[in-house]
């Protein structure tokens, strides 16, 4: 395999979860209006699921495991995958988690003890990267077998690059993998967790804060958070239940507060407006029976009563010096709500 493998790689997202991140350009996540056809399917217990005879070889995983946790070795990562595949269905679902879980720590340690002219490779593996044709091939040239053996293999060793936002890249495990190995041997619950969250990560893009702005709207993390909540509420048993809770939690803290360059609230000249699609959008939230319907409602009657200034002005009766009295305690208000608003709901939401 030649350098021109850098075509076959797109950008793609940040992890939340090291094991879980980025992914290649799919369809966008559901609205709330398709959870329920999506999620409606009766979840698969443990015990339903088939062990069949123990495959040959697959007394090897754990093995491979232990020594992958603490020693770099591309071959014997490629190895692995392809037992996982031939051996996931014939053990028990308990210990398929346990593999699962066991990636992360593999491949956070593959990463970072990848070779620097490796790293340095693959962030050039994509469209927008600053070597030209001829520049990565001479790369590819100067490498040494084993670290050829990586770039040839990239497929089975599902390196991608990652974009972090502004302009800043890395190199993490593609979210394709959990996809294409883990996510056929495990339950249905399991399997609409890791899709949809496949597909949010795609949206995203790489990093939800991007110069100091949203890289989607206030909506769409709304209809995230609904369909957060829905699955945990058709899957409270599910394995992954408390990723889905921390979704909606991280998901929450950018719909209340928004960023620098996407502010949940737009200040004028002795007044402020709320952003009408994050109006829009936790209204919707405050209209459904879930945790997130509460904070929803908390922060609505937050933005009435700060609306409520105990300044007024009547323009037929009051004196000029009263009405510049009244603009004096309508700026001190604008301008104490915008610097402690921040705080006021994180304390008030509990936002983590």
């Amino acid at each position: 395999m030649n350098y021109k493998i850098k075509n076959q790689i797109s950008i793609s997202c940040i992890l939340l979860s090291v094991f879980l991140l980025g992914c290649q350009k799919q369809n966008t996540s559901n609205t709330p209006e398709k959870v329920q056809e999506q999620i409606v399917q009766s979840q698969i217990s443990a015990s339903e699921v088939a062990i069949p005879t123990t495959v040959s070889n697959c007394d090897q995983v754990d093995a491979k495991i232990a020594v992958l946790k603490k020693t770099y070795d591309a071959k014997m990562l490629v190895e692995l995958n392809e037992l996982f595949k031939t051996c996931l269905a014939s053990v028990p679902l308990e210990k398929r988690y346990e593999w699962f879980e066991a990636t992360k720590t593999i491949y956070e340690f593959q990463i970072e003890n990848l070779p620097k002219k490796l790293q340095y490779y693959i962030r050039q593996m994509d469209e927008k990267n600053s070597l030209s044709d001829i520049q990565l091939e001479k790369l590819y040239n100067s490498m040494s077998p084993s670290e050829k053996y990586v770039i040839d293999h990239i497929d089975q060793i599902y390196f991608y690059q990652y974009y972090q936002g502004e302009g800043s890249y890395d190199i993490a495990l593609n979210p394709e993998y959990v996809i294409k190995i883990f996510s056929p041997s495990l339950q249905k619950s399991d399997q609409i967790y890791l899709k949809e969250y496949r597909n949010q990560e795609n949206t995203i893009g790489g990093s939800i804060d991007n110069d100091a702005g949203l890289t989607v709207s206030f909506t769409q993390l709304g209809d995230w958070i609904i369909f957060w909540e829905n699955y945990i509420k058709q899957y409270p048993q599910s394995h992954f239940k408390n990723m889905a809770q921390k979704h909606i939690q991280f998901y929450q803290k950018y719909l209340f507060l928004g960023l620098e360059n996407t502010p949940v609230f737009e200040f004028e000249y002795l007044d402020f407006e709320i952003n009408p699609d994050a109006l829009k959008a936790i209204t919707k939230i405050s209209k459904t029976q879930s945790q997130s319907a509460e904070k929803a409602k908390k922060f609505l009657d937050y933005v009435t009563s700060s609306k409520k200034m105990d300044a007024s002005f009547n323009e037929e009766t009051d004196s000029q010096a009263e009405y510049n009295a009244y603009l004096y305690q309508q700026e001190e208000f604008i301008n104490t709500f915008q610097k402690n608003y921040q705080q006021q709901l994180i304390t008030l939401l509990n936002l983590e």
